[in-house]
């Protein structure tokens, strides 16, 4: 069996988190340059457009990509170590991409002439977004743990991005350039990648039996991903249709704030589906639950404390940061907090367990519930009291999701929460919130006072943690099993 390892060598769980943890650092920065400029010059109603039509595209990149992302990095995990295995299945899984791309590029041309009018122009900017999923092959270098790659990439895309934004987006007529960049944002980082698949000489003209052979295992992750993306992004559409365009953009940016703390334990995530898939490939059940025990661990010190650092930091926090005209996301963020620990628990239950081991009836379940409980809610709420019925509407879905897998994960394993250290990191959240707050609260809504609450309460958090004997930052090293011969 010829190896592919002189292709691509193995990296360390170590060097991964570097990567992936340094990527998601400066994901996290950049919005905080880009989002202020954006809201300052765009405006609530240019900020919605762009949300409304970006919500609409967003549809079809996930009918282009099917379940691909999941489906094919665990896929190339399970065959990484045979060359011949693993040129054989990335043409095919390519293949079949290439194919359910081209006809999501049709369907969304053609709706865009349905139904864009006078935006039909801001609609076909967006089409980007969707050839980006045509030649995406990022799913190939996570199966095979080259998070490097991948990382530096999008690192440097969204070094461009941030500059593109600061010298070109100035005003409310700068709107189509802001579309134009996004698609950009989208399209260049799968287009980075093709030469190094090039200089590996992965790909090789599959027969047509064996691409179509993958299409009915890949959908079992189309339908739940695709669900996902519609409770998440069918508020966003919903509030297009029965509110306005000012509401679209408190929901979208108080959601991108959100998307903060599920962007740090999606690096984890990200990471170990491919290591656990291939633990369990070896037979390494031991290895696979000693690591997801600790990952999960280490998951809920992080998010208990950016829930509490949520809801403490909006006040201040929102109007220098979007602008006085966008000062209803200071109440939005708040209600939406709970998610920092719901979402990150719920994908993790999947990434790191449900999907290693193939057990897609569980995660098919838990989304297409959540998805009928959140449309449910939405299409009563969102009519009634806007931006609020969004709220409610995707917070009951995160819940019913998480709850689910939770339950689910639980019966199956016997799987045991640490009770104990996770009141101990709820505890030690409530207490840096309330000393954090009461220093504080006198502080004006500037970067200044943000920042302090940052420094302030993340210092208080971990001394707490620590004097609760209940910090896994300091053994974080004990998360670095590597692979055994």
């Amino acid at each position: 069996m010829e190896s592919s390892g002189e292709y691509m060598s193995k990296s360390s769980l170590k060097s991964n988190f570097f990567y992936q943890i340094f990527y998601q650092l400066v994901q996290m920065i950049s919005p905080f340059i880009t989002i202020p400029l954006i809201s300052h010059a765009l405006g609530p109603n240019n900020v919605g457009k762009y949300g409304y039509i970006q919500s609409i595209v967003t549809y079809f990149v996930f009918l282009a990509g099917l379940g691909m992302r999941l489906y094919g990095q665990r896929e190339i995990a399970r065959v990484r170590n045979d060359r011949i295995k693993l040129v054989k299945k990335f043409s095919e899984l390519f293949s079949l991409q290439v194919i359910s791309s081209t006809i999501a590029v049709f369907g969304y041309v053609l709706l865009a002439f349905i139904i864009g009018g006078g935006n039909l122009f801001y609609y076909l900017i967006l089409v980007f977004m969707i050839f980006s999923i045509f030649i995406d092959t990022s799913w190939f270098f996570m199966g095979m743990e080259r998070f490097k790659i991948t990382s530096l990439i999008n690192i440097i895309v969204m070094g461009i991005v941030v500059a593109l934004v600061i010298l070109f987006i100035r005003h409310s007529t700068d709107l189509l350039l802001y579309f134009m960049i996004m698609s950009f944002a989208s399209f260049a980082p799968s287009l980075f990648l093709i030469p190094f698949i090039m200089r590996g000489h992965y790909f090789k003209l599959p027969k047509f039996k064996n691409v179509i052979s993958h299409f009915f295992p890949v959908v079992q992750y189309f339908f739940p991903i695709i669900t996902v993306v519609f409770y998440a992004t069918m508020n966003k559409t919903m509030l297009g249709i029965f509110s306005t365009n000012s509401a679209v953009a408190y929901f979208t940016n108080a959601m991108s704030i959100m998307s903060i703390p599920v962007a740090i334990t999606a690096a984890i995530d990200t990471i170990l589906l491919s290591r656990l898939s291939n633990l369990l490939t070896e037979g390494k059940k031991n290895d696979f639950f000693a690591i997801l025990k600790k990952s999960l661990n280490i998951e809920f010190y992080l998010t208990s404390l950016m829930f509490f650092g949520i809801i403490l930091i909006a006040e201040k926090f929102v109007p220098w940061f979007f602008g006085n005209s966008f000062g209803t996301i200071k109440y939005v963020l708040p209600a939406l907090a709970l998610q920092a620990i719901v979402v990150p628990m719920g994908t993790s239950i999947a990434r790191q367990y449900l999907i290693p081991i193939d057990n897609i009836r569980v995660y098919n379940k838990s989304v297409f519930a959540g998805a009928a409980v959140g449309l449910a809610i939405a299409l009563i709420f969102v009519p009634l009291i806007g931006v609020w019925g969004a709220v409610i509407a995707i917070n009951c879905s995160e819940i019913f999701v998480t709850a689910v897998r939770t339950v689910s994960f639980i019966k199956e394993t016997n799987f045991k929460y640490d009770v104990k250290a996770i009141l101990k990191y709820f505890i030690s959240g409530l207490v840096m919130f309330i000393i954090t707050w009461f220093m504080t609260r006198d502080m004006s809504a500037s970067f200044v006072t943000t920042f302090t609450q940052i420094i302030l309460g993340g210092g208080i958090y971990f001394v707490c943690t620590i004097l609760l004997k209940e910090n896994p930052i300091t053994k974080l090293k004990t998360l670095n099993i590597e692979k055994r011969d």
